[in-house]
C-alpha cells in the first residue's frame, strides 16, 4: 500500500478516502483468494507477488516523479547503461533502499505462514467480505467519476473509471505498462519490412551549395535557463560566448519529456500528433544518404534500440560501451570529420550530457558531487544545482571543440545542437527533480537550439539570415528534421518549408505539443 500512501493524485476524492478505497480492493483481493485456496501462504503468495514487484518499482518512481511508472520509465529501464544505474544508486539510495524493505518484509511474512493451517468454518462469510471490500472500493472509485470532470467529457464512464482508478493505479499500473512496452516491440517487429523499403524520394542531392559538413548534435537532460549563453547569472557557458555565427533560438521546446520518445520524435518526421510514424519511417540518417552524404554516427548513450536503426548510417561509433564520457567525443569526432575529406558528410553525435561524470577541471560551482553522487532531496538542491552548472561547462567545452574542429576544415559546413529534453531542479519550490514527470512542466520542455555556420556557409547565405529572423519565434524539437534538411538543400517529396526555421516562410505554430505516457498535451502560447 505504500505507493497509494504516498501518491493517489485526485481532485475530486481526497486522499484518505481514494487511499482507504485502495485498502478495501487489496482486502476484497485476499478474501477471495483466501477463500479459493483456503492457505494463508497461497494467499500472501498469490496477491503478494504483484503487489510487492509493484511497490519495489512504484515507490522509487512515486517519491521522485510523483507519478506512477510509465511505458517511457520502463524502456528507460531497459536500456540504461552501467553508468546511469551507478548515478542512480548514488543519488536515490534511500528510495532504493525503501524498494529492498518492502521485498523483505514481504518475504517474512510468506516464510512465517508458509505452514499455518487454516480452519475455515464458513467459507461463504469469506466471499461475502470480500464482495463487499470490492462493493466500498468500488463504490469509492464511482465517486472520483462522478465529481471529476471525466463525469462531463462523453466517454465511457465504467471505461474510464476502471483505467484511472484501477488498471493505471498500484498494482496493475506495472504490468499494464509492460504490456505498453510489449506493444511497441511489436510495432517495430510489424513494420520492419515497410521501413526497410522506406524511401525519401529526394528530388534535390548534393550540389555546389551543399554544406561539406553537417553537425547533428542531440543533448540530453539540458534546459535552456542555465546557460550564461541564454542570460544566467553564472558564466557556464564562456567557450560558446565567444563563437561567431552561433545562434541560440530563446522559445526552442522538446515535444516529449524522456528520451525514449524525444529522440524518436527529433529523427524522424514524426510528430506527437502522428508518433506512431517512428515506427514506419526511417530517420533523417538514410535521407542524407539518399542525398549522396557519407553518415556517421557517434553515439554516448544506447539509443539504437528504441527503434532499431543502428544499422542505417554508414558508420557507427559505439562510445558508451567505453564509459568516456562526453570528453571522449572530441577525438572520435576530429578523426570522423579529418578522415575523407572529399565526401560530404553528415554527423551525429547523441551526448550523455546530465548523466555523464564531469572531471574535476570543470567542477568550478561549489559545494559539489566531487568523484561522488548527493542524495536527490530538497535540502541538497544547492549541491545538485552546483553539479547540474558544472555538467553545462563541460557541455560548453565539448560543443566549442566540435565546433572548432569543423572550422578547422576549411570548408562550408553547419552544426545543430538541441537536447532531447530538460530537467527540473526543485525549482520554484516544487519537489520535482529531474524529468518525465506526468505533467510536463517549463523547465522539462524549454531546451536550448543552437546553430552554428562556418563562414563559408554563412556568407551570402540566405538561410542563415532567416534564422537569425527566427531566433525569437516559438519552435520545437519538430522542426529539426526539415531545418537540418533545407539547411542541407536536400529536397525530398514530404519536404514543408513551412516546417523549416532555415525558410522564409517558416510558420510560428500557436500551440505547441508534446506526447507523455501515450497521450498528446497541447501547450498554447
Amino acid at each position: 500500500m505504500i505507493p497509494d500512501i504516498l501518491f493517489f493524485q485526485s481532485d475530486s476524492i481526497p486522499h484518505p478516502l481514494a487511499v482507504l478505497g485502495r485498502v478495501f480492493l487489496l482486502l476484497s483481493l485476499l478474501l477471495a483468494v483466501l477463500w479459493a485456496t483456503k492457505s494463508l501462504f497461497w494467499a500472501y503468495l498469490i496477491v503478494g507477488i504483484p503487489y510487492v514487484l509493484s511497490s519495489s518499482i512504484e515507490i522509487t518512481n512515486v517519491s521522485i516523479l510523483s507519478s506512477f511508472i510509465e511505458a517511457e520509465g520502463l524502456q528507460a529501464l531497459r536500456y540504461t547503461t552501467s553508468g546511469e544505474i551507478e548515478e542512480f544508486i548514488g543519488g536515490f539510495r534511500s528510495y532504493v533502499l525503501m524498494s529492498f524493505v518492502v521485498i523483505a518484509i514481504y518475504a517474512y511474512f510468506l516464510y512465517r505462514y508458509r505452514s499455518i493451517s487454516l480452519v475455515i468454518k464458513n467459507r461463504t462469510t469469506l466471499i461475502l467480505l470480500a464482495s463487499l471490500c470490492l462493493l466500498l472500493s468500488c463504490m469509492i472509485s464511482t465517486a472520483g467519476v462522478v465529481n471529476s470532470s471525466l463525469y462531463y467529457s462523453g466517454q465511457n464512464l465504467l471505461w474510464m473509471g476502471l483505467k484511472r482508478y484501477y488498471i493505471q493505479r498500484h498494482p496493475f499500473n506495472l504490468y499494464y505498462q509492460i504490456r505498453a512496452v510489449a506493444k511497441s516491440d511489436y510495432q517495430i517487429y510489424r513494420f520492419k519490412e515497410a521501413k526497410e523499403s522506406y524511401r525519401f524520394g529526394v528530388q534535390r542531392t548534393i550540389d555546389a551549395t551543399s554544406p561539406k559538413i553537417v553537425v547533428f548534435v542531440i543533448g540530453e537532460r539540458i534546459r535552456y535557463g542555465n546557460w550564461s549563453l541564454n542570460g544566467y547569472a553564472r558564466e557556464t557557458s564562456p567557450n560558446l560566448d565567444k563563437i561567431e555565427n552561433l545562434i541560440s533560438f530563446d522559445e526552442h521546446y522538446s515535444n516529449g519529456n524522456v528520451t525514449y520518445t524525444s529522440i524518436p520524435l527529433m529523427i524522424t518526421q514524426a510528430t506527437p500528433q502522428t508518433y506512431g510514424e517512428i515506427y514506419a519511417q526511417k530517420t533523417i540518417i538514410p535521407l542524407f544518404k539518399e542525398a549522396g552524404y557519407e553518415t556517421h554516427w557517434i553515439s554516448n548513450q544506447n539509443v539504437f534500440e528504441y527503434l532499431g536503426n543502428e544499422k542505417e548510417s554508414d558508420f557507427t561509433y559505439e562510445l558508451f560501451r567505453t564509459r568516456a564520457g562526453d570528453i571522449g567525443l572530441i577525438p572520435a569526432f576530429d578523426s570522423v570529420v579529418r578522415n575523407n575529406p572529399s565526401r560530404n558528410k553528415l554527423i551525429v553525435i547523441n551526448m550523455v550530457g546530465g548523466h555523464g561524470r564531469v572531471p574535476s577541471r570543470f567542477r568550478v560551482f561549489s559545494p559539489n558531487s566531487g568523484d561522488g553522487y548527493t542524495p536527490v532531496s530538497r535540502e541538497n538542491a544547492p549541491i545538485l544545482v552546483n553539479d547540474y552548472d558544472n555538467m553545462i561547462l563541460l557541455q560548453d567545452y565539448v560543443l566549442s571543440e566540435l565546433i572548432h574542429l569543423t572550422d578547422k576544415q576549411g570548408v562550408s559546413a553547419v552544426l545543430l545542437f538541441a537536447p532531447d529534453h530538460g530537467s527540473n531542479l526543485f525549482d520554484d519550490g516544487t519537489n520535482l527533480f529531474a524529468y518525465g514527470s506526468a505533467h510536463p512542466t517549463e523547465k522539462e520542455t524549454h531546451i536550448p537550439l543552437f546553430i552554428w555556420g562556418s563562414h563559408d556557409f554563412v556568407e551570402g547565405n540566405e538561410k542563415f539570415s532567416n534564422l537569425r529572423n527566427h531566433k525569437n519565434l516559438l519552435t520545437t524539437n519538430n522542426d529539426i528534421f526539415s531545418t537540418l534538411a533545407d539547411l542541407a538543400n536536400i529536397q525530398y517529396e514530404s519536404f514543408v518549408r513551412q516546417k523549416s526555421i532555415a525558410d522564409s516562410s517558416y510558420v510560428e505554430p500557436s500551440s505547441r505539443f508534446v506526447y507523455v505516457h501515450n497521450e498528446v498535451m497541447e501547450f498554447k502560447r
